[in-house]
């Protein structure tokens, strides 16, 4: 076994060596163009809190404060959120009942709020509650709020909220007047394309815009098409031949 290994390698070293003369590389320029494959698909991003080690107790709690305008009047605020495994949303100190909507038959499911009754102009809070028993107690969020003027404002997950491991000293989070100025900001970790939510859940779908999908895809396009000043080039061609029942 290992003469036929010495044998092999030899024999591929000498394949090498005979078309390094003709073989020419491309040019540093255009590996960008062949290696630039999309690492993040949306502005919507999983969150935690930031810590050196996973441990199974993983409680994370969220706070966003939102400033809004105080002479246009919210008409509409719906949220579609992920809470890995489970967990719950507050608005302004009010909790949120979960609602459902239509989505693809996965293991994961995901929530909507209406926080609509409850934001109004200046000062609001939205706080979230993640529970997880074996792994990271994600969040990840993606809404619009709607304005009778007919304004709209996207708010997705990012690492403008904060974040903290769930004890005893911080179990008033989702009340307004709760002090979180020791928080600190969100580790946005991942996005929609993020494992293993991207095999369990319809987490693209839900947490990804139309234009965000249509980038994605055509960066993706662009990533494994050969560029024009590649894709004219001869194709290079090559023999392998097989001696010595190898």
């Amino acid at each position: 076994m290992m003469k036929k290994r010495l044998i092999l390698s030899t024999f591929a070293a000498a394949c090498l060596a005979l078309g390094a003369a003709e073989y020419k590389a491309p040019s540093q320029a255009l590996l960008p163009e062949v290696m630039n494959i999309p690492k993040s698909a949306s502005a919507a991003k999983w969150l935690w809190f930031k810590t050196d080690r996973i441990r199974n107790y993983t409680t994370a709690r969220y706070r966003k404060e939102l400033i809004l305008p105080e002479n246009d009047k919210v008409v509409k605020a719906e949220f579609k959120v992920g809470l890995d495994d489970s967990g719950d949303v507050y608005c302004n100190g009010v909790k949120q009942r979960v609602q459902t909507f239509p989505q693809a038959d996965f293991q994961v499911k995901y929530h909507q709020f209406d926080c609509s009754k409850n934001l109004r102009g200046g000062k609001n809070i939205l706080a979230f509650e993640a529970r997880n028993d074996v792994a990271r107690a994600g969040l990840i969020l993606r809404g619009t709020i709607e304005f009778a003027s007919g304004k709209k404002m996207l708010l997705v997950s990012d690492d403008s909220f904060k974040a903290i491991k769930a004890d005893q000293s911080n179990n008033r989070y989702y009340r307004v007047d709760f002090d979180d100025s020791k928080w600190e900001q969100a580790w946005a970790f991942g996005d929609v394309t993020a494992s293993p939510w991207n095999r369990v859940s319809d987490v693209f779908n839900i947490f990804t815009s139309d234009e965000e999908k249509s980038a994605y895809y055509k960066a993706l396009d662009e990533a494994v098409n050969l560029p024009a000043s590649i894709a004219s080039e001869a194709q290079s061609r090559a023999k392998v031949v097989y001696k010595n029942d190898m």
